[in-house]
């Protein structure tokens, strides 16, 4: 007797798994993993910057005129390190001042006022020719002061201040993603809850400004103050052909949030499917098969952002007996 419920109830179990049985499966690309630099941002900077300009001004009384003083332009060929860049960097703000000490001056410069030092370097990033844009990468602002070591009112003697500025990565720099098609940046704190400010939604908004990515030019625009290189706090995912996941520290991950399922069987010839959780902006397909051999596709969504996470995936299809089901993600 107890036998034979055994084996009702576990035909009955059989039949039931059938009917409600779901696969999950993720297609990951074949193509070269996509690893960027967030972790040496500085030296990525550097390298890709051909052009550094220096430039030493003074702002009249009025606090509006600016006196150009002196620039200097130099073309960095071959490209260098950031330490080489800070050198140079350095040595030309002497040579800018020890000109102005010997050389001729304009006469509104005001050696007991402070000058400002605006340093930046810039390079061509994405396809070739027209398909490349100026990209500003370092930058130094600082105000310096002359010494003066004897003399008083215009009878001041002044000396050549001795400064050690250092180059920064601006706030906004760009890669280039060959075949970039869109990209959405998200941003987490420490315990992975999402931080809306941090958004950057290239995907319903594909422009520089709001979705910082230029497709035509395929380029990737980060906000460096967001990078911190560690992998849980930041997520690119991004199309360029191939759906890509990259995680804080630049590195493309295959997953970084668990695609996550749920089914239900509505005891009426229909089962609904669910899904709860998994990186966004994935493309979902619903398919079935009676052998798991041939499958066929009866649903498809690109899934919502996960930060709408009252917005699960969810779709109810007919159902039988012999019917699996698998969701994958492209």
């Amino acid at each position: 007797m107890v036998v034979n419920t055994i084996k009702r109830f576990l035909a009955i179990l059989l039949i039931a798994i059938s009917t409600i049985w779901v696969q999950v499966q993720v297609v990951l690309g074949g193509g070269t993993p996509l690893n960027l630099p967030f972790n040496s941002l500085e030296e990525y900077a550097a390298t890709n910057s051909s052009i550094m300009v220096v430039v030493i001004s003074q702002k009249k009384l009025d606090g509006f005129t600016t006196i150009y003083s002196r620039q200097i332009k130099t073309i960095m060929n071959p490209r260098q390190s950031l330490y080489q860049l800070n050198n140079a960097f350095q040595a030309q703000v002497q040579t800018l001042f020890n000109e102005m000490l010997v050389g001729p001056t304009d006469p509104d410069f005001d050696f007991s006022r402070e000058f400002r030092i605006l340093t930046y370097t810039t390079g061509l990033i994405g396809k070739w020719g027209s398909g490349s844009e100026i990209i500003f990468f370092l930058y130094n602002y600082d105000f310096v002061s002359f010494v003066r070591i004897s003399g008083e009112g215009d009878e001041s003697v002044y000396d050549v201040p001795t400064v050690h500025p250092t180059l920064n990565v601006y706030d906004k720099i760009a890669f280039h993603v060959p075949g970039l098609r869109w990209a959405v940046q998200q941003l987490y704190d420490e315990e992975g809850n999402f931080l809306s400010y941090g958004l950057k939604d290239g995907k319903n908004n594909p422009s520089v400004e709001e979705g910082w990515v230029d497709p035509e030019k395929e380029l990737l625009y980060v906000d460096t103050r967001l990078i911190t290189g560690e992998p849980q706090t930041y997520k690119i995912v991004l199309n360029d052909g191939e759906y890509r996941v990259i995680d804080g520290s630049g590195v493309e991950r295959p997953q970084i949030i668990p695609l996550r399922t749920s089914i239900t069987n509505n005891h009426d010839g229909t089962v609904t499917v669910r899904v709860l959780g998994g990186d966004s902006y994935r493309t979902l397909l619903l398919e079935e098969s009676t052998d798991f051999s041939t499958w066929t596709e009866i649903y498809r969504v690109e899934r919502l952002p996960d930060y709408y996470s009252d917005q699960a995936f969810q779709i109810t299809v007919p159902s039988t007996s012999h019917s699996f089901f698998r969701v994958k993600g492209l």
